[in-house]
Protein backbone atom coordinates (compact mmCIF):
# COMPACT_ATOMS: atom_id res chain seq x y z
CA UNK A 1 0.00 0.00 0.00
CA UNK A 2 3.06 2.34 1.13
CA UNK A 3 4.57 1.68 -2.13
CA UNK A 4 1.56 2.25 -4.36
CA UNK A 5 1.02 5.40 -2.76
CA UNK A 6 4.82 6.78 -3.13
CA UNK A 7 4.50 6.01 -6.50
CA UNK A 8 1.31 7.86 -7.21
CA UNK A 9 3.12 10.26 -5.48
CA UNK A 10 6.20 10.24 -8.17
CA UNK A 11 3.55 10.02 -10.69
CA UNK A 12 1.39 13.18 -9.35
CA UNK A 13 5.34 15.05 -8.85
CA UNK A 14 6.18 14.42 -12.68
CA UNK A 15 2.80 15.21 -14.08
CA UNK A 16 3.31 18.24 -12.25
CA UNK A 17 6.36 18.64 -13.80
CA UNK A 18 5.27 18.10 -17.02
CA UNK A 19 2.14 20.35 -16.90
CA UNK A 20 4.99 23.21 -16.06
CA UNK A 21 7.28 22.24 -18.90
CA UNK A 22 4.04 21.76 -21.27
CA UNK A 23 2.36 25.00 -20.46
CA UNK A 24 6.13 27.15 -20.46
CA UNK A 25 6.55 25.62 -23.93
CA UNK A 26 3.25 27.08 -24.99
CA UNK A 27 4.13 30.33 -23.22
CA UNK A 28 7.47 30.29 -25.07
CA UNK A 29 5.68 32.55 -27.69
CA UNK A 30 3.68 35.52 -26.37
CA UNK A 31 1.71 38.12 -27.74
CA UNK A 32 2.49 41.54 -26.34
CA UNK A 33 1.08 45.10 -26.79
CA UNK A 34 2.82 47.59 -25.94
CA UNK A 35 2.43 50.83 -28.25
CA UNK A 36 4.42 49.40 -31.25
CA UNK A 37 1.63 48.27 -32.09
CA UNK A 38 2.19 44.95 -30.75
CA UNK A 39 5.04 42.17 -30.91
CA UNK A 40 6.18 38.41 -29.83
CA UNK A 41 7.72 37.52 -26.94
CA UNK A 42 10.15 34.57 -27.13
CA UNK A 43 11.19 33.19 -23.74
CA UNK A 44 14.36 31.07 -23.90
CA UNK A 45 15.96 29.81 -21.12
CA UNK A 46 14.51 32.12 -19.03
CA UNK A 47 16.09 35.32 -20.84
CA UNK A 48 13.18 36.65 -23.05
CA UNK A 49 13.62 38.23 -26.66
CA UNK A 50 10.84 40.36 -28.09
CA UNK A 51 10.39 40.47 -31.81
CA UNK A 52 8.66 43.23 -33.97
CA UNK A 53 6.50 42.76 -36.87
CA UNK A 54 8.22 43.65 -40.36
CA UNK A 55 5.49 46.12 -42.03
CA UNK A 56 5.48 45.89 -45.60
CA UNK A 57 3.25 49.45 -46.61
CA UNK A 58 2.05 47.56 -50.40
CA UNK A 59 0.75 44.83 -48.91
CA UNK A 60 -0.70 46.42 -45.59
CA UNK A 61 0.47 43.55 -44.49
CA UNK A 62 2.95 43.02 -40.98
CA UNK A 63 5.02 39.72 -41.26
CA UNK A 64 6.34 37.94 -38.01
CA UNK A 65 9.64 36.50 -39.37
CA UNK A 66 10.68 33.70 -36.70
CA UNK A 67 13.71 31.62 -35.87
CA UNK A 68 13.68 27.89 -36.43
CA UNK A 69 13.71 26.64 -32.09
CA UNK A 70 10.35 27.46 -32.15
CA UNK A 71 8.53 24.33 -32.55
CA UNK A 72 5.25 24.77 -31.20
CA UNK A 73 2.56 26.69 -33.24
CA UNK A 74 0.91 27.95 -30.09
CA UNK A 75 0.83 32.05 -29.60
CA UNK A 76 -0.43 32.80 -26.09
CA UNK A 77 -1.65 36.46 -25.57
CA UNK A 78 -0.47 37.56 -22.20
CA UNK A 79 -1.67 39.89 -19.60
CA UNK A 80 -1.46 43.29 -22.15
CA UNK A 81 -4.02 41.74 -24.53
CA UNK A 82 -7.64 42.92 -22.91
CA UNK A 83 -9.34 43.82 -25.91
CA UNK A 84 -7.99 41.18 -29.10
CA UNK A 85 -9.56 39.63 -31.64
CA UNK A 86 -8.47 37.54 -33.99
CA UNK A 87 -9.86 36.62 -37.16
CA UNK A 88 -13.38 37.41 -34.98
CA UNK A 89 -12.58 35.51 -31.88
CA UNK A 90 -11.54 37.13 -28.53
CA UNK A 91 -8.69 36.57 -26.98
CA UNK A 92 -8.45 35.95 -23.56
CA UNK A 93 -5.18 35.89 -21.44
CA UNK A 94 -3.09 33.17 -22.04
CA UNK A 95 -5.31 32.24 -25.16
CA UNK A 96 -3.35 30.47 -27.40
CA UNK A 97 -3.62 31.00 -31.14
CA UNK A 98 -2.78 28.35 -33.65
CA UNK A 99 -0.86 29.62 -36.04
CA UNK A 100 -0.05 28.56 -39.45
CA UNK A 101 3.14 29.57 -41.59
CA UNK A 102 1.73 31.47 -44.36
CA UNK A 103 -1.81 32.28 -43.31
CA UNK A 104 -3.10 35.93 -42.49
CA UNK A 105 -4.76 36.68 -39.70
CA UNK A 106 -7.35 39.93 -39.12
CA UNK A 107 -5.91 41.11 -35.91
CA UNK A 108 -8.07 43.58 -33.52
CA UNK A 109 -7.04 45.76 -30.87
CA UNK A 110 -9.87 47.92 -29.87
CA UNK A 111 -10.50 49.71 -32.45
CA UNK A 112 -7.23 49.33 -35.11
CA UNK A 113 -7.60 46.56 -37.48
CA UNK A 114 -4.37 45.05 -38.88
CA UNK A 115 -3.10 42.11 -40.75
CA UNK A 116 -0.72 39.57 -39.36
CA UNK A 117 1.25 36.65 -40.97
CA UNK A 118 4.10 34.21 -39.58
CA UNK A 119 7.18 32.38 -41.45
CA UNK A 120 9.38 30.60 -39.66
CA UNK A 121 13.14 29.26 -40.41
CA UNK A 122 14.62 26.11 -40.05
CA UNK A 123 18.05 24.41 -39.44
CA UNK A 124 19.78 27.66 -38.63
CA UNK A 125 20.82 29.57 -35.30
CA UNK A 126 19.56 32.66 -34.49
CA UNK A 127 22.06 35.73 -33.43
CA UNK A 128 19.27 38.48 -31.26
CA UNK A 129 21.93 41.59 -31.33
CA UNK A 130 21.51 44.98 -29.09
CA UNK A 131 22.96 47.52 -28.98
CA UNK A 132 23.03 49.54 -26.05
CA UNK A 133 21.46 53.11 -27.99
CA UNK A 134 18.67 50.72 -28.63
CA UNK A 135 18.85 51.71 -32.43
CA UNK A 136 22.01 51.46 -35.17
CA UNK A 137 22.02 55.37 -35.58
CA UNK A 138 25.40 55.74 -34.71
CA UNK A 139 27.06 53.36 -36.02
CA UNK A 140 25.20 53.55 -39.39
CA UNK A 141 26.67 57.26 -39.39
CA UNK A 142 30.37 56.08 -39.95
CA UNK A 143 31.24 52.57 -40.68
CA UNK A 144 34.53 53.64 -38.04
CA UNK A 145 32.04 54.13 -34.97
CA UNK A 146 31.22 51.16 -32.97
CA UNK A 147 28.84 50.60 -30.06
CA UNK A 148 28.85 48.20 -27.35
CA UNK A 149 26.02 45.83 -27.04
CA UNK A 150 24.39 42.50 -25.97
CA UNK A 151 24.21 39.07 -27.98
CA UNK A 152 22.03 36.23 -27.55
CA UNK A 153 22.81 33.21 -29.45
CA UNK A 154 20.58 29.86 -29.63
CA UNK A 155 20.94 27.04 -32.00
CA UNK A 156 17.93 25.79 -34.35
CA UNK A 157 17.85 22.53 -31.38
CA UNK A 158 17.15 25.73 -28.95
CA UNK A 159 20.86 25.33 -27.64
CA UNK A 160 22.46 29.18 -25.98
CA UNK A 161 25.49 29.11 -27.78
CA UNK A 162 26.18 32.43 -26.45
CA UNK A 163 24.73 35.46 -23.91
CA UNK A 164 26.52 38.12 -22.84
CA UNK A 165 28.06 41.49 -23.79
CA UNK A 166 29.63 42.97 -26.80
CA UNK A 167 32.48 44.74 -26.37
CA UNK A 168 31.61 45.86 -29.74
CA UNK A 169 29.61 46.24 -33.03
CA UNK A 170 30.34 47.98 -35.93
CA UNK A 171 29.37 48.02 -39.53
CA UNK A 172 32.42 46.29 -41.98
CA UNK A 173 32.69 46.21 -45.82
CA UNK A 174 33.29 48.26 -48.42
CA UNK A 175 31.09 48.83 -51.20
CA UNK A 176 28.14 46.56 -49.07
CA UNK A 177 28.57 48.85 -45.68
CA UNK A 178 26.39 51.31 -48.30
CA UNK A 179 23.29 48.78 -48.96
CA UNK A 180 20.29 48.98 -46.85
CA UNK A 181 20.99 45.96 -45.84
CA UNK A 182 24.41 45.92 -43.72
CA UNK A 183 27.18 43.59 -43.07
CA UNK A 184 28.68 44.13 -39.14
CA UNK A 185 31.72 43.03 -37.33
CA UNK A 186 30.77 41.80 -33.49
CA UNK A 187 33.20 41.38 -30.80
CA UNK A 188 32.28 39.27 -27.93
CA UNK A 189 33.59 39.83 -24.66
CA UNK A 190 34.94 36.58 -23.80
CA UNK A 191 35.64 34.20 -26.50
CA UNK A 192 32.73 31.47 -27.45
CA UNK A 193 32.92 28.81 -29.66
CA UNK A 194 29.79 29.97 -32.02
CA UNK A 195 27.42 27.71 -34.45
CA UNK A 196 30.01 25.03 -33.70
CA UNK A 197 33.19 26.96 -35.17
CA UNK A 198 36.62 27.56 -33.18
CA UNK A 199 36.56 29.51 -30.17
CA UNK A 200 36.65 33.46 -30.76
CA UNK A 201 35.72 36.66 -29.64
CA UNK A 202 35.95 38.60 -33.28
CA UNK A 203 33.14 37.59 -36.10
CA UNK A 204 31.79 39.07 -38.66
CA UNK A 205 28.32 38.89 -40.12
CA UNK A 206 27.97 39.03 -44.37
CA UNK A 207 24.80 40.52 -45.38
CA UNK A 208 25.35 38.30 -48.52
CA UNK A 209 23.22 41.60 -49.99
CA UNK A 210 24.91 41.21 -53.72
CA UNK A 211 24.84 37.31 -53.25
CA UNK A 212 21.91 36.34 -54.66
CA UNK A 213 22.16 32.37 -54.66
CA UNK A 214 23.23 33.13 -50.68
CA UNK A 215 25.57 30.13 -50.55
CA UNK A 216 28.91 30.79 -53.16
CA UNK A 217 31.15 32.30 -50.17
CA UNK A 218 30.38 29.21 -48.18
CA UNK A 219 31.05 27.02 -51.25
CA UNK A 220 34.30 28.81 -51.93
CA UNK A 221 35.39 29.13 -48.86
CA UNK A 222 34.92 24.95 -48.51
CA UNK A 223 36.72 24.69 -52.10
CA UNK A 224 39.94 26.67 -49.96
CA UNK A 225 39.53 24.07 -47.18
CA UNK A 226 39.24 21.00 -49.30
CA UNK A 227 42.99 22.31 -51.24
CA UNK A 228 44.89 22.78 -47.97
CA UNK A 229 44.37 26.46 -47.71
CA UNK A 230 45.61 27.10 -44.66
CA UNK A 231 43.64 29.88 -41.94
CA UNK A 232 40.61 29.77 -44.54
CA UNK A 233 37.75 30.89 -42.01
CA UNK A 234 34.77 29.14 -40.95
CA UNK A 235 31.12 30.16 -41.40
CA UNK A 236 27.83 29.22 -40.79
CA UNK A 237 24.22 30.82 -41.70
CA UNK A 238 22.44 32.84 -39.17
CA UNK A 239 19.14 34.78 -38.92
CA UNK A 240 19.73 38.20 -37.27
CA UNK A 241 17.89 39.99 -35.19
CA UNK A 242 18.76 43.53 -33.94
CA UNK A 243 17.19 45.52 -31.55
CA UNK A 244 14.26 43.41 -32.00
CA UNK A 245 13.80 43.95 -35.78
CA UNK A 246 14.73 40.65 -38.11
CA UNK A 247 17.52 41.82 -39.99
CA UNK A 248 17.49 38.96 -42.73
CA UNK A 249 20.13 35.81 -43.09
CA UNK A 250 23.35 36.65 -42.83
CA UNK A 251 26.75 34.45 -42.76
CA UNK A 252 28.59 34.10 -39.93
CA UNK A 253 32.15 33.96 -40.66
CA UNK A 254 35.37 33.99 -38.24
CA UNK A 255 37.78 37.26 -38.40
CA UNK A 256 40.14 36.79 -41.12
CA UNK A 257 42.67 37.33 -38.29
CA UNK A 258 41.64 34.69 -36.29
CA UNK A 259 43.19 31.48 -37.10
CA UNK A 260 46.66 34.12 -37.62
CA UNK A 261 46.49 34.96 -34.10
CA UNK A 262 48.35 31.56 -33.23
CA UNK A 263 51.35 32.50 -34.58
CA UNK A 264 53.50 35.49 -34.52
CA UNK A 265 52.89 36.70 -38.46
CA UNK A 266 52.26 39.37 -40.66
CA UNK A 267 49.48 40.08 -42.53
CA UNK A 268 48.94 42.59 -44.98
CA UNK A 269 45.72 43.26 -47.73
CA UNK A 270 45.87 44.32 -51.27
CA UNK A 271 44.07 47.75 -51.54
CA UNK A 272 43.81 50.80 -52.67
CA UNK A 273 43.85 54.61 -51.46
CA UNK A 274 40.16 55.20 -51.07
CA UNK A 275 40.10 52.13 -48.68
CA UNK A 276 43.14 53.08 -46.47
CA UNK A 277 42.49 55.30 -43.17
CA UNK A 278 44.81 58.50 -42.07
CA UNK A 279 45.91 55.95 -39.30
CA UNK A 280 46.66 53.23 -40.95
CA UNK A 281 49.76 51.70 -41.86
CA UNK A 282 50.53 50.86 -45.50
CA UNK A 283 53.18 51.24 -48.31
CA UNK A 284 53.61 50.94 -52.08
CA UNK A 285 55.18 49.12 -54.69
CA UNK A 286 57.06 50.17 -57.95
CA UNK A 287 53.86 48.65 -59.79
CA UNK A 288 51.66 50.83 -57.78
CA UNK A 289 50.68 47.96 -55.68
CA UNK A 290 49.17 48.93 -52.51
CA UNK A 291 49.24 47.06 -49.49
CA UNK A 292 48.06 47.74 -45.92
CA UNK A 293 49.40 45.95 -42.64
CA UNK A 294 46.27 44.39 -40.82
CA UNK A 295 48.36 42.48 -38.28
CA UNK A 296 49.92 43.22 -35.72
CA UNK A 297 48.03 47.14 -35.33
CA UNK A 298 51.22 48.63 -35.11
CA UNK A 299 55.31 48.40 -36.12
CA UNK A 300 57.70 51.50 -36.50
CA UNK A 301 58.69 53.59 -39.40
CA UNK A 302 61.82 51.14 -39.48
CA UNK A 303 59.97 48.57 -39.86
CA UNK A 304 57.56 49.18 -42.46
CA UNK A 305 60.57 50.16 -44.73
CA UNK A 306 61.52 46.84 -43.82
CA UNK A 307 58.51 45.26 -44.94
CA UNK A 308 57.99 47.71 -48.54
CA UNK A 309 61.78 46.45 -49.16
CA UNK A 310 60.79 42.71 -48.99
CA UNK A 311 57.62 42.87 -51.09
CA UNK A 312 59.42 44.80 -53.17
CA UNK A 313 62.00 42.36 -53.42
CA UNK A 314 59.78 39.04 -54.52
CA UNK A 315 57.59 41.99 -56.89
CA UNK A 316 61.04 42.62 -58.63
CA UNK A 317 62.23 38.81 -58.77
CA UNK A 318 58.62 37.61 -60.03
CA UNK A 319 58.28 40.04 -62.79
CA UNK A 320 61.78 39.97 -63.73
CA UNK A 321 61.62 36.31 -64.14
CA UNK A 322 64.26 35.93 -61.43
CA UNK A 323 64.30 31.91 -60.15
CA UNK A 324 64.98 33.55 -56.83
CA UNK A 325 61.39 34.18 -55.96
CA UNK A 326 60.79 30.83 -55.01
CA UNK A 327 63.05 31.22 -51.78
CA UNK A 328 60.80 34.21 -50.77
CA UNK A 329 57.19 33.10 -51.63
CA UNK A 330 55.33 29.60 -50.97
CA UNK A 331 54.56 28.82 -54.32
CA UNK A 332 51.85 26.68 -53.45
CA UNK A 333 49.61 28.95 -51.83
CA UNK A 334 49.47 31.32 -54.27
CA UNK A 335 48.82 28.75 -57.07
CA UNK A 336 46.03 27.96 -54.61
CA UNK A 337 45.20 31.37 -54.16
CA UNK A 338 45.47 32.26 -58.23
CA UNK A 339 43.55 28.90 -58.91
CA UNK A 340 40.18 29.54 -56.96
CA UNK A 341 40.13 33.67 -57.81
CA UNK A 342 40.28 32.41 -61.77
CA UNK A 343 37.57 29.35 -61.13
CA UNK A 344 35.09 31.88 -59.10
CA UNK A 345 36.01 35.09 -61.07
CA UNK A 346 35.08 37.16 -57.83
CA UNK A 347 35.41 40.92 -59.30
CA UNK A 348 37.34 42.17 -56.20
CA UNK A 349 40.33 39.34 -56.15
CA UNK A 350 43.91 40.81 -56.55
CA UNK A 351 42.30 44.33 -56.27
CA UNK A 352 40.94 44.49 -52.59
CA UNK A 353 40.44 41.97 -49.61
CA UNK A 354 43.28 39.94 -50.68
CA UNK A 355 45.47 38.93 -48.39
CA UNK A 356 49.08 37.94 -48.01
CA UNK A 357 50.51 36.51 -44.63
CA UNK A 358 54.68 36.26 -43.85
CA UNK A 359 55.30 32.95 -41.65
CA UNK A 360 59.04 31.76 -41.40
CA UNK A 361 60.47 34.26 -43.47
CA UNK A 362 58.26 33.47 -46.42
CA UNK A 363 55.24 34.98 -48.02
CA UNK A 364 52.12 32.93 -48.42
CA UNK A 365 48.86 33.93 -50.20
CA UNK A 366 45.81 34.23 -48.00
CA UNK A 367 43.38 33.80 -45.90
CA UNK A 368 40.99 34.32 -48.97
CA UNK A 369 37.89 36.50 -48.40
CA UNK A 370 35.44 38.97 -49.87
CA UNK A 371 33.43 36.91 -52.16
CA UNK A 372 30.34 37.95 -52.81
CA UNK A 373 30.39 38.82 -56.23
CA UNK A 374 31.82 35.79 -57.35
CA UNK A 375 30.06 33.01 -59.92
CA UNK A 376 29.14 35.11 -62.40
CA UNK A 377 27.81 37.73 -60.28
CA UNK A 378 30.11 40.10 -61.57
CA UNK A 379 32.04 38.46 -64.46
CA UNK A 380 29.41 36.28 -66.19
CA UNK A 381 31.25 35.09 -68.89
CA UNK A 382 32.24 31.88 -67.75
CA UNK A 383 34.83 31.95 -71.13
CA UNK A 384 36.84 34.79 -69.76
CA UNK A 385 40.30 33.78 -70.58
CA UNK A 386 43.04 33.29 -67.69
CA UNK A 387 44.66 36.80 -68.57
CA UNK A 388 41.04 38.23 -68.19
CA UNK A 389 39.41 39.56 -65.42
CA UNK A 390 40.13 39.80 -62.42
CA UNK A 391 43.57 41.04 -62.76
CA UNK A 392 44.39 43.60 -60.12
CA UNK A 393 47.85 41.76 -59.95
CA UNK A 394 48.43 40.93 -63.45
CA UNK A 395 52.13 41.62 -63.70
CA UNK A 396 52.51 39.63 -60.70
CA UNK A 397 50.16 36.79 -61.34
CA UNK A 398 50.38 36.37 -65.43
CA UNK A 399 54.51 36.57 -64.78
CA UNK A 400 53.79 33.37 -62.77
CA UNK A 401 51.41 31.95 -64.84
CA UNK A 402 54.02 31.55 -67.63
CA UNK A 403 56.59 30.02 -64.48
CA UNK A 404 56.75 26.08 -64.94
CA UNK A 405 56.73 25.74 -61.38
CA UNK A 406 54.12 27.80 -60.38
CA UNK A 407 52.21 26.30 -63.63
CA UNK A 408 52.65 22.48 -62.69
CA UNK A 409 51.73 23.59 -58.89
CA UNK A 410 48.81 25.43 -60.29
CA UNK A 411 47.63 22.31 -62.30
CA UNK A 412 48.21 19.69 -59.11
CA UNK A 413 45.58 21.87 -57.55
CA UNK A 414 43.00 21.74 -59.78
CA UNK A 415 43.39 18.22 -60.09
CA UNK A 416 42.97 17.55 -56.50
CA UNK A 417 40.46 19.96 -56.53
CA UNK A 418 38.27 18.62 -59.28
CA UNK A 419 36.65 15.62 -57.37
CA UNK A 420 35.79 18.30 -54.57
CA UNK A 421 34.26 20.12 -57.70
CA UNK A 422 32.14 17.74 -58.77
CA UNK A 423 30.83 16.78 -54.93
CA UNK A 424 29.35 20.40 -54.83
CA UNK A 425 27.32 20.50 -57.93
CA UNK A 426 26.04 16.48 -57.52
CA UNK A 427 25.48 17.18 -53.75
CA UNK A 428 26.46 20.14 -52.00
CA UNK A 429 24.86 22.60 -53.65
CA UNK A 430 21.54 21.26 -53.15
CA UNK A 431 22.34 20.62 -49.60
CA UNK A 432 22.79 23.89 -48.25
CA UNK A 433 19.77 25.08 -50.48
CA UNK A 434 17.73 22.75 -47.98
CA UNK A 435 19.77 23.83 -45.30
CA UNK A 436 18.20 27.89 -45.55
CA UNK A 437 15.78 27.67 -48.04
CA UNK A 438 13.17 28.90 -45.43
CA UNK A 439 15.49 31.59 -44.06
CA UNK A 440 15.99 32.86 -48.10
CA UNK A 441 12.18 33.15 -48.08
CA UNK A 442 11.95 35.04 -45.42
CA UNK A 443 14.94 37.57 -46.41
CA UNK A 444 13.40 37.40 -49.97
CA UNK A 445 10.42 39.56 -48.53
CA UNK A 446 12.68 42.28 -47.37
CA UNK A 447 15.31 42.26 -50.10
CA UNK A 448 12.48 43.11 -52.45
CA UNK A 449 11.89 46.01 -50.15
CA UNK A 450 15.28 47.63 -49.81
CA UNK A 451 16.67 50.79 -51.66
CA UNK A 452 20.26 51.52 -52.35
CA UNK A 453 21.30 55.12 -50.96
CA UNK A 454 20.13 56.72 -54.29
CA UNK A 455 16.63 55.42 -53.90
CA UNK A 456 16.57 53.32 -56.71
CA UNK A 457 14.89 49.89 -55.99
CA UNK A 458 17.22 47.06 -56.60
CA UNK A 459 15.77 45.00 -59.34
CA UNK A 460 17.38 41.35 -59.34
CA UNK A 461 17.82 39.54 -62.61
CA UNK A 462 15.91 36.55 -61.59
CA UNK A 463 12.20 35.72 -59.92
CA UNK A 464 12.81 32.80 -58.39
CA UNK A 465 15.46 31.80 -55.94
CA UNK A 466 15.86 28.39 -57.45
CA UNK A 467 16.61 30.32 -61.18
CA UNK A 468 19.44 31.52 -59.16
CA UNK A 469 20.80 28.03 -57.84
CA UNK A 470 19.81 26.85 -61.32
CA UNK A 471 22.61 29.52 -62.39
CA UNK A 472 25.42 29.13 -60.24
CA UNK A 473 25.53 25.15 -60.98
CA UNK A 474 25.08 26.43 -65.02
CA UNK A 475 28.26 28.97 -64.17
CA UNK A 476 30.18 26.97 -61.96
CA UNK A 477 29.97 23.71 -64.74
CA UNK A 478 30.42 25.93 -67.66
CA UNK A 479 33.46 27.08 -66.00
CA UNK A 480 35.34 24.21 -65.13
CA UNK A 481 34.51 22.61 -68.48
CA UNK A 482 36.33 26.26 -70.16
CA UNK A 483 39.60 25.43 -67.62
CA UNK A 484 39.41 21.07 -68.66
CA UNK A 485 39.87 22.42 -72.10
CA UNK A 486 41.86 24.76 -71.88
CA UNK A 487 44.48 23.26 -69.73
CA UNK A 488 43.75 19.99 -71.69
CA UNK A 489 42.21 17.68 -69.01
CA UNK A 490 40.27 15.52 -71.03
CA UNK A 491 38.91 13.21 -68.10
CA UNK A 492 37.03 15.54 -66.51
CA UNK A 493 33.84 16.80 -67.62
CA UNK A 494 30.75 18.53 -65.21
CA UNK A 495 27.01 18.51 -66.87
CA UNK A 496 25.54 21.98 -67.62
CA UNK A 497 22.30 22.44 -66.62
CA UNK A 498 20.51 22.11 -69.92
CA UNK A 499 18.79 24.69 -72.22
CA UNK A 500 15.27 24.83 -72.92
CA UNK A 501 16.51 25.84 -76.54
CA UNK A 502 13.66 28.74 -75.95
CA UNK A 503 14.49 32.48 -76.82
CA UNK A 504 14.13 35.40 -73.81
CA UNK A 505 12.95 38.72 -74.27
CA UNK A 506 15.81 40.65 -72.36
CA UNK A 507 14.62 44.20 -71.69
CA UNK A 508 16.87 47.29 -71.09
CA UNK A 509 14.92 50.12 -69.06
CA UNK A 510 15.85 52.92 -66.98
CA UNK A 511 15.20 53.11 -63.52
CA UNK A 512 11.96 54.84 -64.52
CA UNK A 513 10.51 51.86 -66.04
CA UNK A 514 11.36 53.08 -69.76
CA UNK A 515 12.44 50.37 -72.07
CA UNK A 516 15.30 51.86 -74.62
CA UNK A 517 16.29 48.24 -76.22
CA UNK A 518 15.20 44.75 -76.40
CA UNK A 519 17.22 41.73 -77.53
CA UNK A 520 16.45 38.23 -78.54
CA UNK A 521 19.10 35.80 -76.53
CA UNK A 522 19.20 31.86 -76.42
CA UNK A 523 18.48 30.23 -73.47
CA UNK A 524 21.99 29.66 -71.70
CA UNK A 525 23.87 32.72 -74.28
CA UNK A 526 25.88 35.13 -72.99
CA UNK A 527 24.78 39.39 -74.22
CA UNK A 528 28.45 40.48 -75.00
CA UNK A 529 27.43 43.69 -77.23
CA UNK A 530 25.72 46.01 -74.45
CA UNK A 531 22.95 48.27 -76.26
CA UNK A 532 24.10 52.41 -76.52
CA UNK A 533 23.36 54.77 -73.79
CA UNK A 534 20.20 56.78 -74.43
CA UNK A 535 20.48 60.52 -75.58
CA UNK A 536 18.30 61.75 -72.59
CA UNK A 537 17.45 65.32 -71.76
CA UNK A 538 16.94 64.65 -68.23
CA UNK A 539 20.25 63.64 -66.16
CA UNK A 540 20.52 59.68 -65.70
CA UNK A 541 22.28 58.95 -62.87
CA UNK A 542 25.52 56.92 -63.93
CA UNK A 543 23.68 56.36 -67.11
CA UNK A 544 22.05 53.08 -65.63
CA UNK A 545 20.14 50.57 -67.43
CA UNK A 546 17.77 47.82 -65.90
CA UNK A 547 17.56 44.72 -67.37
CA UNK A 548 14.69 41.39 -66.75
CA UNK A 549 15.60 37.88 -67.93
CA UNK A 550 14.57 34.82 -68.13
CA UNK A 551 15.16 31.25 -66.62
CA UNK A 552 18.76 30.64 -67.59
CA UNK A 553 20.38 33.23 -69.90
CA UNK A 554 23.71 34.55 -68.79
CA UNK A 555 23.89 38.31 -70.34
CA UNK A 556 26.19 40.52 -68.86
CA UNK A 557 24.06 43.56 -68.51
CA UNK A 558 20.83 41.91 -67.23
CA UNK A 559 23.31 39.68 -64.75
CA UNK A 560 24.31 43.15 -63.26
CA UNK A 561 21.85 44.98 -60.66
CA UNK A 562 22.96 48.16 -62.15
CA UNK A 563 25.56 48.67 -64.74
CA UNK A 564 28.16 51.79 -65.78
CA UNK A 565 27.24 51.81 -69.80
Amino acid sequence: MKKRMCLACILGVLLFICGIFALSQDRMMQFKIDGKPFSVVLTIQNNEEEILPWYDEEKGLYYFFLPSFITNRKLCFDKTCEDVKVNGLEMKKWNHLHWEQGEIYSVKINDAAYQVTFMKSENIPAFFMKTDSGNTDYIYADKHNEEKGQLMAVGADKALQYNGSLSKISLRGNTTVMQSKKPYGIKLDKSAALCGMNSGKSWKLLALYFEQDKIHTKLIFDMARDIGLNYTPDSSWVDLYCNGQYQGLYLLTESVTSNLDRFNGILIEKSNKNQIDADEISFSTNLEYLFKLKKPEYITQSQTNDLADYIQEIETFITTGDSQYAECVDIISLAKQFLIDKIVLEGDAMSLSTFFYIKDEKLYAGPLWDYDRAMGERFPDYETPIEGPPNGMAEWYMALYNDEEFFAAMQDAYRELLPYCRQILQNDIDKYVEEISASVAMDSILMAKYVTPSGMSDLQSYTEYESYIKYLKFFLASRLNYLNGLWGISDWAFEVPASTGEYHTVKFQLPDGMVVDTMEIKDGECIKELPPPPRMKKHIPNGLFYAEKGDIINPILAKYQYMKI
